[in-house]
């Protein structure tokens, strides 16, 4: 898997699905705490903001900051050993963060029924991503 940015070092938004090797019957929630915390400890350190979300054994993560910072994050994705078969599935510049109040946000697990994380593009990803990131009272019924 091989991060390969296509407009220099400005701003950027990446999203990415991995399998996740964590217990096959989910990981707890002090794991994902965990992580989450870990996480956040080093994205300040790079000036990245982003939210993960773990549901039916996959990871979905978008990562905004400088291109140079997400591509050191990246790669130690790829190498981290709860995570398996990670799929780099956008890459783009941005003008405006959707997560930078936090260096790290865990979502929900409210997943619109039918969507298949495995088969899901880039946008829906990031929606999902969005939705699982809001306070319960926002959400549409």
């Amino acid at each position: 898997m091989q991060y390969v940015p296509n407009h220099g070092y400005g701003l950027h938004r990446l999203i990415y699905r991995s399998r996740s090797r964590l217990p096959a019957d989910g990981p707890s929630q002090t794991e994902l705490d965990d992580l989450v915390a870990q996480a956040a400890t080093d994205n300040r350190a790079m000036t990245i903001t982003g939210a993960l979300l773990a549901i039916d054994g996959w990871f979905v993560q978008a990562l905004e900051g400088p291109s140079d910072m997400l591509k050191a994050a990246f790669d130690c994705i790829v190498t981290d050993p709860r995570h398996t078969a990670v799929e780099l599935r956008a890459v783009e510049p941005i003008d405006k963060r959707l997560f930078g109040r936090w260096a790290m946000k865990q979502g929900r697990p409210d997943i619109p029924r039918g969507l298949d994380i495995g088969s899901a593009s880039a946008e829906e990803l990031l929606s999902v991503l969005q939705l699982a990131t809001l306070p319960p009272l926002l959400k549409a019924g």
